[in-house]
C-alpha cells in the first residue's frame, strides 16, 4: 500500500496479509518533503483486532493441506478453533432427509447444536435452509483459508451462533495448477488381529479420490488479455 500528497514523503508500507473476515486498520504517517522521496516500513497487520469485537480462528492453506484428514474433509479442522467440537452423532432426521455425509459433519460452537451454524462459500450463502448444514463442500485444494467465528460477529452474517465462512484460492497472472490422487486399498492393511489360530479376514475397502486444480488468467488471443485484470480458478 502507498500513500502521498503533494507536499509530503510518500509512505509504502509492505508485507500487510490480511485474511478472511479481517478488518485491519493500518496507519500512516506523512512526513513534509519532495514526493519523490518514499518512505517504505516492513511490517504486517496487527495482531489485535481494534475494529471490531469478532471472535474467531483463520485455519490457513498450510494446515488445510498438510494436515491429515480423513475422507479429504477440510471441516474436520474446525476443532482446532477454541471452543469448538466436531465429530458427534448425527440428528437422525437430517440423515433420513439429506443426501450425501452432509448430515455427519457435526459442528458445535459454544456448546450449541449442530444446527445452529451457517456456512458461507467466498460470502455467498452455502447453508441449507432446512438443518443448517451445509449445501456445496468444495475440496481441500480449492480452499485458500476459512474463519470459524464464535462470537460478536457482524450483523451481515446473523441467524446462526457459529459461522464458518470458507475463501477459495484465486486466480493470478501466471498459469499453475496440478493433478492429485490419492488411494485407501484393504491390500496395504494390516490383518485384523485374531485371539485363536483362526485369522479372520480382512475388510474389503477401496476408495479413490482424484482431481485437478488449475488456475490463471483469462486470455483469449487477438480479443482479450485478462492479465492484471480477470482470473480464473477450476477444481
Amino acid at each position: 500500500m502507498k500513500v502521498e500528497a503533494q507536499g509530503f514523503q510518500s509512505e509504502e508500507r509492505t508485507g500487510v496479509q490480511l485474511q478472511v473476515q479481517q478488518t485491519a486498520r493500518i496507519d500512516f504517517q506523512l512526513h513534509v518533503g519532495q514526493i519523490s522521496e518514499v518512505i517504505e516500513v516492513t511490517g504486517g497487520a496487527p495482531l489485535l483486532t481494534t475494529e471490531n469485537a469478532t471472535v474467531g480462528s483463520v485455519i490457513e492453506n498450510k494446515r488445510i493441506v498438510e494436515l491429515p484428514l480423513n475422507g479429504r474433509n477440510f471441516l474436520q479442522l474446525v476443532s482446532l478453533s477454541p471452543n469448538v467440537s466436531f465429530g458427534f452423532g448425527s440428528n437422525s432426521t437430517a440423515t433420513g432427509r439429506q443426501g450425501g455425509q452432509r448430515s455427519t459433519e457435526n459442528i458445535a460452537v459454544s456448546g450449541q447444536r449442530s444446527e445452529f451454524n451457517y456456512f458461507t462459500l467466498d460470502g455467498v450463502d452455502n447453508t441449507d435452509i432446512s438443518f443448517n448444514l451445509y449445501i456445496f463442500l468444495p475440496s481441500i485444494d480449492a480452499i485458500q483459508e476459512f474463519k470459524v467465528q464464535t462470537g460478536v460477529f457482524p450483523a451481515e452474517f446473523g441467524r446462526a451462533t457459529g459461522q464458518v465462512n470458507v475463501s477459495t484460492k484465486p486466480g493470478g497472472n501466471t498459469f499453475h495448477g496440478a493433478l492429485f490422487e490419492f488411494l485407501r486399498n484393504s491390500a496395504l492393511d494390516a490383518s485384523a488381529y485374531s485371539f485363536t489360530s483362526v485369522h479372520p479376514p480382512k475388510n474389503p475397502f477401496k476408495r479413490n479420490q482424484f482431481g485437478f486444480t488449475l488456475a490463471g488468467p483469462v486470455l483469449i488471443p487477438k480479443l482479450f488479455n485478462g492479465k492484471n485484470r480477470l482470473f480464473f480458478m477450476a477444481n
